[in-house]
């Protein structure tokens, strides 16, 4: 069993989903409990940008993302890596250019938005403990309103395989 320890401020549901992994009935979804969520907050806006120039590079999904965190320990780093791992791979990775996530964000912005990042607070805790939750979400409106039970449709500009088949069919 893993041990895994709540934080304080979550609610209910949350806690006894960390408690599950905790005792070993539920797998840890990989990266959801991973150190690398916390320090976003204090990493800054140049983490915030790297973050959303990785989710948005062709061939990164939702889990690569947190696989590279947990191995590089930030986003800035997990993009320094890309050409050794691209070199590796066969295929190369090709992060959009900074100047276009600075635009997007910009844009975000202008429409009273924000973005929110995993680990983050204000991201929808029962969609942090999936195991594919996306890395980032765009925001308009009301943070608060994802704190209530709801129904959602999560779209991805970078969709996994799986999730294009699941679309498909």
């Amino acid at each position: 069993a893993r041990t895994v320890a709540a934080p304080e401020d979550l609610d209910l549901a949350v806690r006894a989903a960390y408690h599950l992994v905790a005792l070993g009935r539920r797998p840890a979804p990989r990266g959801v409990l991973g150190p690398w969520i916390a320090p976003l907050v204090a990493a800054g806006p140049a983490e915030a940008l790297a973050r959303i120039r990785l989710a948005r590079t062709e061939g990164i999904g939702p889990l690569t993302f947190r696989r590279l965190l947990e191995r590089c320990g930030s986003a800035r780093a997990a993009l320094a890596a890309l050409p050794a791992l691209s070199a590796r791979r066969g295929t190369p990775f090709a992060p959009p250019p900074e100047a276009g996530i600075r635009r997007e964000m910009d844009g975000v912005a202008r429409l009273g938005g924000r973005f929110l990042h995993l680990g983050e607070p204000g991201y929808p805790r029962l969609l942090a403990l999936t195991e594919d939750a996306p890395p980032v979400l765009a925001l308009l409106g009301e943070a608060e309103a994802l704190a209530a039970p709801a129904v959602a449709i999560v779209g991805a500009r970078n969709a996994s395989a799986a999730g294009r088949r699941m679309a498909e069919d």
